[in-house]
């Protein structure tokens, strides 16, 4: 994707496997290795090392399945240390959508506007879990001005 004709990037979308028995989260956590080795071999193969990976992943950052996620470093969870009020499933309260964008020299990082992340406040929208989604959209802003790869 290009932006501008200056910064370009992929981006890429997941939903991982959901529920909490071990079947699901032994799921999840496959899931989660071959999505980080798919991002280690992009991230060999391509000169643009901009990712930004987004989704569904079901489970919380710094959860065991999610740990397979972030070996080798690659990757920052921008959802990462947001308060308790910043959550994305509304019946639940809780931060299992995320923002995640490569840590490597030249990745999507350099390009994300600090404290730009946060989740919409669905009370803002009347009937949004019933007509929309019981999930809210995380957001977050990346420069386009330039590029750094």
């Amino acid at each position: 994707m290009k932006i501008d004709n200056t910064f370009d990037f992929t981006f890429v979308v997941a939903h991982l496997k959901a529920m909490f028995d071990d079947k699901s989260i032994a799921t999840r956590t496959e899931q989660a290795k071959r999505i980080n080795k798919w991002i280690s071999e992009h991230l060999e193969k391509s000169n643009d090392k901009d990712l930004i990976f987004v989704g569904d992943f079901n489970d919380f950052v710094g959860s065991d399945a999610l740990k397979s996620l972030q070996k080798g470093k690659n990757v920052h969870f921008l959802t990462e240390g947001l308060a308790k009020e910043f959550y994305s499933n509304i019946p639940y309260k809780g931060l299992i959508d995320h923002c995640t964008v490569t840590n490597v020299e030249g990745g999507a990082m350099d390009e994300v506007i600090p404290g730009s992340i946060h989740t919409i406040d669905e009370k803002e929208y009347p009937g949004y879990l019933k007509s929309v989604s019981d999930h809210k959209p995380v957001l977050f802003i990346v420069k386009t001005d330039k590029d750094n790869d």
